[in-house]
């Protein structure tokens, strides 16, 4: 038998002297959170060697005895340079041999043979992992690791109680002392040997499939309408049995995920992003590049996390992504199952390397924090404490997934066809487990079973460990000659692959109907969507769950239709809502506040942070002030706040202790504010909104009664921003400059259809202050009544009622003739009605105002009642409702 060769390597800088000795096969009992692990030493399979650091930083192979170099395999990181696995299977004492010679005369810091732990061979590098307790910091963390001869790598990432630690000693007995002493240390939680190795990738290749020729077969009009559905244009769809089974490949109608019956009610929402663990995505696919967002390549340790097209495998990846959301309905290629879903390229390893379990860890952390609603890897590897405390950061309630709900984490079973490990990856308790079934609906015989099992997904099987049946699943491959598409005849196939099966296909056909869940309802918790996939789940096998089928096999439809029951149409607050203990007081919360109608929030901020992308906050009538109703943040969401009744209903006041609302996270058009009045607001800039290098949409709001010391008693502007201001009231507001308005932005700013009344600037522009060589543009606006000129600095204005005059086509400088504005009634006095918001009904005055049927003609009158003149009107009401009528 010849002989495998398999080397490892890691950069890590240090000066050691060497230990000769051969190396004696040896089992290392540990305990590790409450866990046991045993590490047997196992030289007759190999060695890893770290490599001693060369002038100027560099590691070289070149020179070192004995070692196969032509043959090395190195471990992914950048900050593993110098660190190389040997995996030769060959007698144990040359290997112990070669770990003697390369100690001798100081070629390697490091080197011990390979061990196995948990049913696997891993490389024991010269790290360990350490999880403190909460009162521990970093100080201490570096003095504890000086008494021990251990040293500081660096605080894992994303965690604050995590450490990587070097071991310096020459071999894996420095390892395993060093962390029976770590364990035994009150200050310790857990400390861990940071193991290498291969992660099984749970996917085949299928050279012996006949490949592909001729053209897909139609979907028949007879087929649409005997299972209504959205039945994308992509051209392999028809031949996409797992998300469409009509029989094409031999299998049963309708043993699918009922995938186009879920597409009637979402096809996916793109702030939905699933992460793809595994050996990158090409990010030149035609049909994946639309839904990439940014990833990361932690094998490599850059932002690039396209594969390294080496071997066939290198294209796992790339094919797990196609299944998961491959974009749809665009003509070309294949369909995902979450086709209008993002896809979050995270590389971990490449088809030759191994990956240590503290950079998968840092990997499941970054996707998280970095936006991943899913997390989907279709590799498995015993887990010890490392990675599952990465998993149960992100999935836990109040972690750091999704805003504290917690990210859906799905892991493959395996394809071992047997019981599913104890240590393994499926077997978290956080994680959804996910076998496979064929085209007719019958467990694959190499989909791994047992306790853990979640549920399982259709996927593809041939050759001989396939009990001779035989099924094929389309997905996105490598582009051009590389990845499963060598086998295709046809060169026009060359970007797609029907080669491909495992459990690896079925993991992210579930991650994808998880995004689906999230995407018609993102509110809920892991838990509940993986309670959702089991739930909904058809039934197979023995009735209920059991450990070949787990609950079922997942059912798209079913799954969405169960998330759209609990789905808040909009997200409620109330500041007296009828639940909550203490009315009026945001301090006192409804213990079981939740968004709903009967459970609103009682503060505006946590609505806020509750809230996802593209939903609605719905503040009811009333008063809102103290903690949560001042200073609100939007963080950067695209989300509406808007009143339920109106800003005559819904008051913000901030009783002095800062503003209303302050934009500085980069919002832009669809973050919206509307009808909403603050008062009461005090700050430097910008008393009652601020807006820094922001561009919300703002709309129907009152700004009255706030002061600023320096600009902008209602609204400060600065920094790259272009809101939109519209229908706004703002009076009585007072400042140093603009007692309205003031702007200091790079970019030129419109107001239309605001009245600007009764604000008071110390120095200048009484309505609205301009600094820089920007323009302010108002159209269809009143500024009247204000305590000193009304503009100062650039400023063009078109169809205005302006005090004092202002160029301009369409002004005027007359009396608006203002309702009530001792008050706060800016309506216009109308003889054909006025709206009345005291008694909520229309009265007719004896006069009519100047600015009714005044505005720009060329503008639609809106949503301007009868008779209208046809003319919208200038001022915070015209083109409303609440527009005063013509006579």
């Amino acid at each position: 038998m010849g002989t495998r060769h398999w080397v490892w390597v890691v950069a890590v800088v240090v000066g050691l002297s060497v230990c000769p000795g051969l190396v004696r096969a040896k089992a290392y009992r540990l305990t590790v959170a409450g866990e046991g692990m045993e590490f047997v030493a196992q030289p007759e399979m190999g060695y890893v060697v770290k490599v001693a650091e060369r002038s100027g930083g560099f590691y070289s192979l070149a020179g070192l005895p004995a070692l196969d170099t032509e043959n090395a395999r190195r471990i992914g990181g950048r900050d593993r340079r110098g660190v190389w696995t040997v995996e030769n299977e060959g007698p144990a004492g040359r290997n112990e041999e070669m770990i003697r010679a390369l100690r001798a005369g100081g070629h390697a810091a490091y080197a011990a043979p390979l061990f196995s732990c948990g049913g696997e061979t891993v490389a024991v590098i010269p790290e360990i992992v350490i999880r403190v307790r909460p009162e521990v910091d970093t100080r201490q963390v570096h003095f504890l690791c000086k008494s021990l001869a251990l040293a500081v790598i660096k605080p894992m990432e994303f965690t604050t109680q995590e450490y990587l630690l070097e071991v310096l000693g020459p071999d894996a007995e420095a390892v395993f002392a060093a962390v029976e002493q770590l364990n035994e240390m009150d200050v310790i939680e857990w400390a861990c040997p940071n193991t290498a190795m291969r992660p099984k990738l749970a996917g085949q290749t299928m050279p012996n499939q006949i490949a592909w020729s001729g053209q897909p077969r139609s979907i028949t009009a007879g087929e649409e309408t005997e299972r209504t559905g959205v039945f994308p244009n992509d051209e392999y769809f028809p031949m996409q049995w797992h998300l469409y089974n009509t029989g094409q490949s031999g299998g049963t109608p309708g043993a699918d995920i009922r995938a186009p019956e879920a597409w009637e009610i979402t096809t996916g929402n793109s702030n939905i992003v699933i992460a793809i663990l595994d050996t990158g995505v090409d990010s030149s696919h035609p049909d994946l590049v639309d839904n990439l967002v940014p990833g990361y390549d932690f094998f490599e340790d850059d932002d690039m996390p396209d594969p390294a097209q080496l071997d066939r495998m290198d294209a796992h990846g790339t094919l797990c992504a196609g299944v998961a959301a491959a974009k749809g309905n665009n003509g070309i290629g294949v369909v995902g199952v979450a086709f209008d879903c993002r896809i979050m390229p995270v590389r971990i390893f490449d088809s030759q390397g191994s990956v240590t379990a503290s950079k998968i860890a840092e990997a499941i952390r970054w996707a998280a924090v970095h936006g991943a609603d899913v997390l989907s890897n279709s590799w498995g590897r015993s887990v010890g404490p490392i990675i599952h405390s990465a998993v149960t950061d992100v999935t836990q309630p109040g972690g750091i997934g999704r805003q504290g709900r917690g990210c859906v984490v799905c892991f493959v079973a395996d394809n071992n066809g047997s019981l599913i490990p104890n240590n393994s990856s499926a077997a978290l308790p956080e994680v959804s487990a996910v076998g496979a079934v064929d085209h007719k609906d019958v467990r694959w015989a190499y989909s791994s079973y047992g306790p853990q099992l979640s549920l399982v997904a259709p996927s593809g099987c041939d050759g001989e460990w396939c009990g001779g049946v035989s099924a094929t699943l389309w997905t996105t491959d490598l582009t051009g000659p590389q990845g499963n598409s060598v086998f295709n005849d046809d060169p026009d196939l060359l970007d797609y692959t029907q080669y491909c099966g495992g459990t690896s296909v079925s993991c992210p056909i579930v991650a994808g109907v998880a995004a689906l869940i999230l995407s018609v309802n993102p509110h809920l918790t892991n838990e509940e969507v993986r309670d959702i996939l089991c739930r909904s789940a058809k039934d197979l096998g023995e009735p209920g769950w059991d450990e070949y089928y787990g609950w079922g096999r997942v059912d798209a439809r079913a799954a969405v239709e169960m998330a759209l029951i609990n789905s808040l149409s909009a997200i409620y607050v109330d500041d007296d809502g009828p639940n909550d203990p203490g009315p009026g007081d945001s301090t006192v919360s409804d213990p079981n506040e939740n968004g709903s109608a009967e459970h609103p929030f009682d503060a505006i901020q946590k609505a806020i942070d509750y809230a996802f992308p593209g939903e609605t906050i719905v503040l009811l009538d009333g008063h809102y002030s103290g903690p949560g109703n001042v200073n609100i943040n939007l963080g950067g969401k695209p989300i509406t706040v808007r009143s339920e009744n109106g800003p005559q209903n819904c008051i913000i006041d901030c009783l002095g202790q800062g503003r209303g609302f302050d934009f500085h996270t980069s919002e832009g058009p669809e973050t919206v504010l509307q009808g909403i009045t603050i008062t009461g607001g005090k700050g430097t800039n910008g008393a009652g909104i601020q807006i820094k290098g922001s561009s919300p949409t703002i709309r129907d709001c009152v700004l009255a009664g706030n002061s600023a010391s320096m600009g902008g008693g209602g609204l400060a502007i600065s920094g790259d921003s272009q809101p939109v201001i519209a229908n706004c009231l703002l009076a009585g507001n007072l400042a140093l400059l603009g007692g309205a308005v003031n702007a200091q932005t790079t970019a030129d700013i419109k107001l239309t259809n605001c009245t600007l009344a009764h604000n008071t600037a110390v120095m200048a522009g009484g309505a609205v202050s301009v600094s820089g060589a920007i323009s302010v543009e108002l159209s269809n606006c009143i500024l009247w009544d204000n305590g000193a000129a009304p503009i100062f600095g650039i400023a063009t204005a078109t169809y205005c009622n302006i005090q004092g005059s202002w160029p301009g086509e369409g002004n005027l400088d007359l009396d608006p003739l203002f309702a009530d504005p001792t008050n706060g009634d800016y309506h216009l006095k109308s003889q054909a009605g006025r709206w009345d918001p005291a008694s909520e009904s229309w009265v007719q005055d004896d006069v009519t105002s100047p600015c009714i049927d005044a505005g720009d003609p060329a503008v639609s009158v809106g949503d301007e009642p009868e008779p209208n003149g046809g003319r919208i009107n200038m001022g915070a009401y015209g083109g409303t409702p609440q527009a005063s009528k013509s006579p």
